[in-house]
């Protein structure tokens, strides 16, 4: 699966980042920013390990990026849990041998008022947006630490509500 881009000196942006040949797990592959990032890692030439907590979504993702012509398979997390989280790096590991990127796009803003708020629509946004990203810090501390293993990048994303940062309608964003 090629980018397409050809930069100074003839080279395709794969090569100038260094990402061809390597492996990238996506966290959040449905369809949207999750989605078009495991697509945009793919164009760099590395091979995606798609992961969602929708078994056909992550399939699905997986799909796309094969059919375009590049290496990707799929495993199912939900990432608030620390263990589903190292099964997924267990997983990535087993099929490509090494783990060498994390980009996590899990998240989401459902949006309910602060003052007289439903308690269970902020525990989810919590759970999605910051106990998930506590979890992969988990999940993957073993291969940023450890000196013996290549692990070059961990990413986190930053979903915005599509309502701007306007909070005067008393909404937590």
């Amino acid at each position: 699966m090629s980018d397409g881009i050809t930069l100074d000196g003839g080279r395709s942006w794969g090569e100038v980042s260094g990402m061809a040949g390597k492996t990238a797990i996506v966290l959040g592959t449905a369809d949207g920013i999750g989605r078009a990032v495991a697509l945009g890692v793919a164009a760099t030439g590395a091979r995606v390990v798609c992961v969602d907590v929708n078994p056909s979504i992550a399939e699905a993702a997986a799909d796309q990026i094969r059919q375009g012509g590049g290496e990707a398979a799929a495993t199912t997390a939900d990432v608030t849990d620390r263990l589903q989280v190292r099964k997924a790096v267990a997983f990535a590991a087993a099929t490509y041998g090494s783990v060498n990127y994390c980009v996590d796009v899990v998240g989401a803003a459902p949006l309910t008022p602060i003052v007289g708020g439903d308690d269970e629509i902020w525990d989810l946004a919590m759970n999605l947006n910051l106990r998930q990203a506590y979890q992969v810090l988990h999940g993957f501390g073993k291969l940023i630490f450890v000196r013996s293993h290549k692990f070059d990048r961990l990413a986190f994303t930053d979903k915005p509500t599509g309502k701007g940062r306007d909070h005067s309608d008393g909404n937590a964003h």
